[in-house]
């Protein structure tokens, strides 16, 4: 759930193994990273939830439930690339 007090957002997704520690240090990070670049507040919790938990899936694709925090942090260059590709690639 992402609020900023006026609005609400549902963000699904992730697994499991996402409940180790240094995840939520990661999703700071690229939080940090998207306000940096001057996103908003609240788009950048959204996005950032969505790219940590992309990031979490492709791991767990790449290496089952076995996966470490480096693993994640591995695959957030992918998951941007998916990212980009769906959302202006595939829509042409």
């Amino acid at each position: 759930i992402i609020t900023d007090g006026k609005r609400t957002l549902h963000s699904p997704g992730g697994n499991a193994r996402m409940t180790m520690g240094g995840t939520g240090d990661l999703l700071a990070g690229v939080v940090a990273a998207l306000l940096a670049r001057g996103i908003d507040e609240m788009h950048a919790s959204a996005l950032g939830s969505f790219i940590n938990k992309k990031a979490g899936d492709m791991a767990f694709s790449a290496h089952s439930y076995w996966f470490g925090i480096m693993d994640m942090v591995n695959t957030i260059p992918e998951t941007m690339k998916w990212l980009y590709q769906y959302c202006y690639e595939e829509r042409d």
